[in-house]
C-alpha cells in the first residue's frame, strides 16, 4: 500500500497570501487553542494550500507558524506550510495486516488516505489515544498523522531550533528538524512522507 500522490497543480503559491492567513490565524488562536476555530480557519485555508511548492527561501531570523500539539508530557510542532487539514479523528476504516502504526484509511474528497498512529509511528514507549488528525502534504504526496491533544498555533524563530538531543531514540530523531529553546520538537514533514516504511504490502 503507498501513500495516495495528488495529481500537480500549476497554479503559483504565494507566500502573500500564506502569511496574511497565518497573521489571521496567530491573533485568533494568540491563547488558548479553540479547536472549532482552528477547524475552521484551517479548512478555508486547505483549497489555498491544497497545492503548496517547494520552497528552500527562509533565511535563518524568519519565523514559521506552526500547530502545536501534545503527546504525553512532551510537545510537538507541525510547520503549518505542509497543513492542509485539521478535523476530529472519526470514521476511520481498519486495514487488516497493516504495520501497528497505521491506523487505518480515512476518504477524503474522494481519495483513500492512510492514517498514521503519531507515537507508534515514531516508536515513542508512551501510548496516547488519538483525537484529532492533521493532514499533511508535500510536492502532491499526502497522509494524516493521528495526535493526541492538540495545544496552539503560534510562531517559531528559525534561529531557536536546535538538533536533536540524545533523549530521542535514531529513529525518532531521524523524523524531527529539531528542537526549539522551549523543547518543542519540529517534525520533518518531507522526510515523514517519504520514509520507505510507509510503503508496505498487506499480508
Amino acid at each position: 500500500m503507498r501513500v495516495k500522490k495528488k495529481k500537480e497543480s500549476s497554479k503559483s503559491f504565494s507566500w502573500d497570501d500564506l502569511h496574511k492567513k497565518m497573521s489571521q490565524l496567530s491573533v485568533a488562536l494568540s491563547h488558548k487553542l479553540d479547536e472549532n476555530k482552528l477547524f475552521e480557519i484551517l479548512n478555508e485555508r486547505a483549497e489555498h494550500l491544497a497545492n503548496l511548492v517547494d520552497t528552500e527561501q527562509e533565511s535563518e531570523n524568519d519565523s514559521i507558524d506552526v500547530l502545536i500539539f501534545e503527546f504525553g508530557e512532551e510537545q510537538y510542532a507541525v510547520d503549518a506550510v505542509y497543513i492542509s487539514e485539521v478535523i476530529p479523528l472519526r470514521f476511520l476504516t481498519r486495514v487488516p495486516g497493516a504495520p501497528d502504526f497505521i491506523l487505518g484509511v480515512v476518504s477524503r474528497r474522494g481519495e483513500i488516505l492512510s492514517v498514521i498512529d503519531f507515537g507508534r509511528f515514531l516508536g515513542l514507549n508512551e501510548k496516547q489515544t488519538c483525537h484529532h488528525l492533521i493532514f499533511v502534504e508535500h510536492q502532491g504526496t499526502q497522509i494524516g498523522i493521528a495526535v493526541h491533544k492538540l495545544k496552539e498555533m503560534t510562531q517559531i524563530p528559525q534561529n531557536s531550533i536546535q538538533p536533536v538531543q540524545t533523549q530521542w531514540s535514531g529513529e525518532q530523531a531521524q523524523h524531527l528538524k529539531g528542537v526549539t529553546d522551549h523543547g518543542v520538537a519540529l517534525l520533518d514533514v518531507k522526510e515523514i512522507l517519504s520514509c520507505e516504511k510507509l510503503n508496505f504490502d498487506i499480508q
